[in-house]
């Protein structure tokens, strides 16, 4: 019986002894244990190396625009008729004076008949009046009819000669009408859209045609306020057409003087040379100069890329280190670090990557 209660009590303590001996083991304790020191590195070979500094640079500031014809015109009739023919189509070229639509005029011809058939017989009027008005003041010199009828003579002359007159102007009106059925273009362009048809009813106010002028295209953008402050009529500013990656130079030629109260920016209009390939409402970004600003610039042989990541060799007690930066603008051959790099800094290209 004791033989057993010493087995029950040993046996866990052996147990518990091993374990401890093998945790002991494993951590070391039994192995000879080095005293800490500081290993020396292998120099890394590298070329070119770089002092990273600061350097001043124009800043700019991007707002989209839209290019708009600045000489854009709505072409409709001043008169109610039915429309006969369309002479062009959307996109087609056209110069000032061109036969854009003609109108009905059936009606209008008849009217000018009528006026015109009204002033001859207003003008028969006229004569009589004028011959008796004569024959009157001859027999009143000779003291055969009274004053009053010589004045009832020449009132009746001058009242038909006011009748010619109305009929006449009448006359006028009725061929102006007649000249509202022949609509020209006012200006030399290229038709934007076509919104009418042969046979459609053309009412006063109702649009027909839609021209502009492909020579005064502007682009439209709406600037904050403390850039646009600092902008004048003539101030410089960089167009950027990105659907075409095209690059212009514009002259601003218009701020408006009021602010819009809820975006806290001003509408800039500027002038661009001509370009047969701008169309009204493309889009655009108008880069203004905003003064200038510290940056860091790099060659652009120091990056390498990763993905989307970009990346530069770090120098550092003769080591390099990889380090990723994000880049912003390009000038040229080099580009500028927007974060990663610090100046003071030494970055360089290492012999691994030669």
């Amino acid at each position: 019986m004791n033989n057993n209660r010493v087995k029950i009590i040993v046996a866990p303590l052996l147990a518990i002894v091993v374990l401890l001996l093998a945790i002991a083991w494993l951590a070391g304790a039994f192995n000879d244990k080095l005293s800490p020191t500081q290993m020396t590195l292998a120099s890394q070979s590298y070329t070119s190396s770089y002092l990273v500094q600061t350097q001043q640079l124009d800043d700019y500031e991007s707002f989209p625009a839209a290019l708009v014809a600045r000489d854009a015109t709505l072409v409709s009739s001043r008169i109610l008729a039915q429309i006969e023919t369309i002479n062009v189509r959307a996109g087609q070229l056209i110069e000032k004076g061109d036969v854009l639509i003609t109108l009905n005029r059936n009606d209008l011809d008849a009217r000018v008949s009528q006026a015109q058939a009204q002033v001859t017989a207003v003008k028969a009027r006229v004569d009589e009046a004028q011959r008796n008005f004569e024959r009157i003041k001859e027999l009143q010199r000779q003291g055969l009819v009274s004053k009053s009828e010589l004045d009832n003579a020449s009132a009746n002359a001058r009242q038909s000669q006011a009748q010619l007159s109305g009929a006449e102007q009448a006359l006028l009106e009725a061929k102006s009408g007649l000249a509202y059925a022949t609509i020209k273009s006012p200006i030399s362009g290229r038709v934007v859209d076509r919104i009418a048809e042969p046979g459609d009813i053309a009412t006063p106010g109702k649009i027909l045609l839609s021209l502009y002028n492909p020579s005064s295209l502007q682009v439209v953008a709406n600037i904050r306020e403390s850039v646009a402050l600092d902008l004048t009529v003539g101030s410089q500013v960089k167009v950027v057409i990105d659907s075409l990656q095209q690059t212009l130079m514009g002259t601003v030629g218009e701020i408006v003087p009021a602010a819009d109260a809820n975006a806290r920016s001003f509408e800039v209009k500027t002038d661009i040379e001509f370009n047969a390939k701008l169309l009204p409402g493309m889009f655009a970004r108008a880069i203004v100069n905003t003064g200038k600003v510290d940056t860091i610039l790099i060659d652009k042989s120091y990056l390498r890329r990763f993905g989307q990541m970009d990346m530069v060799w770090v120098v550092s007690n003769e080591q390099l280190s990889r380090r990723f930066i994000r880049i912003g603008r390009t000038v040229g051959e080099r580009v500028e670090v927007i974060s990663g790099l610090k100046p003071g800094e030494t970055i360089a290209l290492a012999d691994i990557d030669q």
